[in-house]
This record gives C-alpha cells, structure tokens and sequence, in this order.
C-alpha cells in the first residue's frame, strides 16, 4: 500500500451521494482562462465559493464550455492551521498535497480532485495549492507572491517577501485597479503574458473577470530614495523562484516552472525597486 493510502486519500466516492436529507452543490466558476466545477455538500462551503470566485450562471454560454477541472470540497473534523508546511505524497495514479488543516487529492492528468479543509483559511489555501499545481501541469502559467496594479494599458507586479511593502503600494496607488493584493496569476506564453484578476486574496475582494498585459515584475525594498535597479536575467529568474508558490513534486514539473520564468524574463523586465512611501515611484515604472 502507498504513502498515499496511508494518508486516507482514497474516501469513498458513492458516500457523497448517500447522504440523505442533504442536497449536493453544484457551483460553475472560472479562473484565469479555466472552467472550474466545485461541488460539495456544505453551505458554508457555497458561502466561500460565491463570495470569492466568479460564477458562471446557469444557461448562460459559458455553463456549455467543458470542464476544465472538477473540484468535490468536504469539511472535515480535523487539526487547525498549524504551519504553512505541506508534505506532498504521490502513487501512479495520484498527488497529495497534506497540511494540517487540509488534504487536496488530485489525478495525474488535473482532471479531477478531491479537498477535505479545516475551515475556511484551510480552504483558501487548499485551492491555490491546487491552482497552483493544475497550472503548472498545463504549462500555462505561474502564481507569484505578488500584488499586481493596472495602469495604462499595462499591469504591474509587485513581489516581496511579508512585510515588504506589496500592501503599502495597493494604497498608494489608488484608484488604480487592483488585479491582486496576494497572489498573482500570470500565464506564460511566447507571443504575450498576461495577468488575470486573482481571486486568490487577503483583503481587496473581486470577482470579476479582467486581464492585461503584463508590463513588469518588481522586487519591493523600502528606502529613503526611490530607485528602480534593474537585475540580469539570470538574477531575475532567482527572484521569481523565490517568490513563487509552487510545492515540488518531481523533476519534470520543476522543469516546467523554471522553463516559463525563463519565458517571463526574456519577455518582461525585472527589477528591484527602492519605494518611500509617498506615490513617487510610478515614475520609475512607466
């Protein structure tokens, strides 16, 4: 028997229908480019989803676009939130990914997983865990530890470790759009990056649905002075590692992540930006 069965990924799946008296959820959602199916059995769990993503409304075109991924939520009796440590266990067929506070099961093709969540924080980071991973198996993009402001046409990243400055920016920047005040979305492509609005937040809420055009990452340090100091490629590509949520699980995924930051750094630039606290710095951007 694997690691992965010891880790009671393997719930039984007819449970989900007999539970008498209860009525199975079903909310169609979308984020980035991707048609998410959520399902569960728990009103509060509807609450989260429907407060936080953008949902597709039955009848409309969108409901006919295939699923991209079919996510079944349960709550669980379980450990709270403990550390941000996640083990990740894995078998032929399946990947775990095991916090304290939650449990994402999910099939090698990202087709279909299964979430049982503490409570509503254990959710939240449940599903950029898994975000996250569905993303990179595709090859289609990255989330950055990063809030992320439109201005112009043009959508800038700002990255930095906690208590860098990424949520003094969002208030210095005002009105501009926020697309994310926590994790960026970006999707990697050879002719365009964008930026979709993340739904994936701490303290702005959105669920709209925006992108545009990624016009560059930078790298929050406070300072006296405000300068923009741009890093070499190879020194741009450490910085987006470092700031990436991204849980290992074997070398060709890791292969994709670093493949797509080379893509994102020949396409984009990348620099440290000295910032007061004072909206001066958006002159050094632009």
């Amino acid at each position: 028997m694997s690691k992965v069965h010891e880790y009671n990924m393997y719930h039984n799946e007819q449970a989900h229908y007999d539970r008498k008296g209860f009525f199975m959820h079903s909310i169609h959602s979308i984020i980035g480019e991707h048609s998410i199916r959520f399902t569960t059995w728990s009103e509060q769990v509807v609450s989260w989803i429907t407060g936080t993503f953008y949902i597709v409304q039955d009848g409309t075109a969108a409901e006919e676009k295939s699923t991209d991924l079919l996510v079944h939520i349960d709550e669980q009796s379980g450990a709270p939130f403990e550390s941000f440590d996640v083990r990740v266990l894995s078998d032929d067929n399946y990947i775990c990914y095991k916090r304290s506070d939650y449990t994402v099961r999910v099939n090698r093709s990202h087709t279909k997983a299964s979430i049982y969540v503490y409570d509503d924080f254990a959710l939240k980071h449940a599903l950029l865990n898994l975000y996250s991973s569905f993303v990179i198996y595709h090859g289609w993009g990255l989330l950055l530890h990063a809030s992320c402001l439109e201005e112009g046409d043009r959508a800038y990243v700002f990255a930095g470790q906690s208590g860098a400055g990424k949520s003094t920016v969002i208030k210095l920047s005002s009105p501009r759009l926020v697309l994310s005040d926590e994790v960026a979305i970006i999707r990697v492509q050879k002719q365009d990056i964008t930026v979709f609005n993340s739904p994936f937040r701490s303290e702005i809420k959105s669920t709209e649905r925006t992108k545009r055009r990624l016009g560059g990452i930078f790298i929050l340090k406070p300072s006296h002075q405000v300068q923009r100091i741009p890093f070499r490629k190879p020194d741009g590509i450490f910085h987006l590692l470092n700031h990436l949520f991204y849980w290992t699980t074997d070398i060709k995924e890791s292969n994709k992540v670093l493949m797509m930051c080379k893509m994102l750094a020949d396409r984009v630039p990348i620099a440290q930006l000295n910032f007061q606290e004072n909206d001066t710095f958006w002159e050094y951007i632009v």
